[in-house]
Parts: C-alpha cells; structure tokens; sequence
C-alpha cells in the first residue's frame, strides 16, 4: 500500500527532521494524478521563512524539478529532461551539497529512474538556518502550498550524496534501507503505517491521505 493526496488539502509532516543541514540526498517514488499546477512531493522547509528549503516537485511543464531557495528568496529550479507521466510511477531522486561553514550549497543533479541531469546551480545560505520540517504531499515552511495530487511511497533522505550506483539501483526496486545505511536518517514506505521504520521521526497525517496500492520493491 503507498498513500494518495487530495492535491488540496492532505500531507505528511514532522517538526523533527532527522536531517536539518547539507548534504542530503533525498528521493521517492511518485505517481501524479494531474499536472494541472506546480506540486511539490517530498521537501525539507524552515518554519519561521518561506525561504531556504529543497523539494522535489512538478515544475510547468509539466517535468520533474529540484527546487532550492536561498534565504534571500531567489528560486533555484532545476528541471529534469524527463516530462512527468501521469498515473505512473516514477523513482526521482535530488541531491544538494554544500557547507554552512562557506555557506555555499550547489544543486548538483536530479534523477527520474535511470535519466541523470547534472546542475551547477549554486546558492548562499544563512549559515544559521537549520531546517525544521519535512513534508511529504506539499511544500510547508511557514506556510503550506503546492499540494500534491497523486500516490508517494519509499520516502527517505541520506545526509550524505548518493552514487549513481546506489541511486539506480532504487530505480530498478531496491528499497532504501538497503542504500548506504550509515547515512540514511528517514525512510517512509508508506506501507499502511505511516512511520519512519529507521529513525523514527514523528510523522503525522493532515487531513487523511488515502491509503492506495505499493509500488513494486525487492527485499
């Protein structure tokens, strides 16, 4: 079973994420209902800003982004060259380096399935900002918008780049907590339960996602 969002109104979130800071890797696998607006899957948010937080997302399009803002407000998106389907799933994966030390964080890739764009988007960062939400099914920082419509499942982020290897090896099936576990700080597969199975960051559901069909995993 993975979990289907409204598009309107439903997500998933904690005001505990394991990861607060660069580097993170972080993916899902995602099967969009519509692609009508700009919808954002999975993302990690400060709530006092609508600045300084990653996702990925649905850009127009319609294809697959990452999307960074820095804290003073400029958007980074990054579009991938693979259009989103809808009613199919598909592995996205986003990684953004980075130092709060140097304040400098660049977005170096987005991969949909085994399709790899590289960035050189880079972008400054107030080296005190630490990230306090996680949302899966919108993009929430001190407000909530850009709610997904359509299926998640097999969330979960590394504080650490991830290789191609590893990356797409989830995109033929692999589940997560069998990629670099040292690193793996959340791992949602939205398999009824709503729950981190490795860290065990609280989660809690926003007006009830309905519970939907898995996508395929091995192991």
């Amino acid at each position: 079973m993975s979990y289907y969002f409204d598009g309107a109104t439903q997500l998933i979130t904690s005001t505990a994420p394991p990861i607060a800071d660069f580097p993170i890797t972080i993916c899902g696998w995602f099967k969009p209902a519509s692609t009508s607006t700009t919808q954002t899957m999975f993302t990690f948010g400060v709530s006092s800003s609508t600045r300084s937080y990653v996702s990925i997302a649905v850009n127009t399009g319609p294809v697959w982004s990452m999307e960074s803002v820095d804290t003073g407000g400029t958007g980074r998106i990054f579009n991938s060259s693979v259009s989103l389907q809808t009613n199919v799933w598909q592995f996205v994966c986003a990684s953004w380096d980075g130092d709060t030390a140097t304040s400098t964080v660049n977005s170096r890739r987005i991969i949909v399935n085994t399709t790899k764009n590289t960035s050189a988007t880079s972008f400054i960062i107030n080296a005190t900002t630490t990230w306090d939400r996680l949302s899966i099914g919108a993009r929430r920082r001190s407000t909530i918008d850009e709610y997904y419509n359509g299926d998640a499942a097999e969330c979960a982020a590394w504080n650490a780049i991830l290789d191609d290897d590893e990356i797409f090896s989830m995109a033929d099936g692999v589940k997560p907590s069998q990629i670099r576990p040292q690193n793996l700080k959340f791992y949602a597969p939205l398999v009824r339960d709503v729950y981190d199975v490795f860290s065990g960051t609280p989660l809690t559901l926003t007006n009830a996602p309905t519970v939907s069909d898995h996508v395929r995993r091995y192991g």
